[in-house]
């Protein structure tokens, strides 16, 4: 079972880092800038308390936690929690380049990917 599960993690990292990437700019609290692949998205559908579609704009990216952790970014904290909430992102999509807070990062700790639920600046 442990190499069927490193495989599916080397094929993430494959997947994030590919021609389907997009460069993100990661700035940790306190700490510079440093440039990651990873897969970004804006898009405008929402529900509303109903469960009825609604115009709303949302965005969110994923990346491998190793891409940054590889740089020297610490991304957990003491009690091995993923600790990078309020952290700052930008990415440029087809419209322009955006800068958004990391507000509710989801990560998968079984593969190592972080997606992350982006709030714009």
């Amino acid at each position: 079972m442990g190499a069927i599960l490193d495989q599916i993690r080397e094929d993430i990292r494959d997947i994030i880092n590919g021609e389907f990437s997009t460069e993100l700019t990661i700035t940790p609290t306190g700490a510079d800038p440093v440039i990651i692949n990873g897969l970004a998205t804006r898009h405008s559908q929402g529900f509303d308390s109903n469960g009825l579609p609604v115009i709303a704009n949302n965005a969110h990216c994923s990346f491998s936690e190793l891409d940054l952790n590889d740089l020297g970014v610490v991304t957990r904290d003491a009690r091995k929690e993923i600790n990078i909430k309020g952290w700052k992102v930008s990415f440029a999509d087809t419209v322009g380049t955006y800068e958004y807070d990391m507000t509710e990062p989801m990560p998968d700790n079984t593969v190592g990917l972080i997606r992350v639920m982006l709030v714009k600046r």
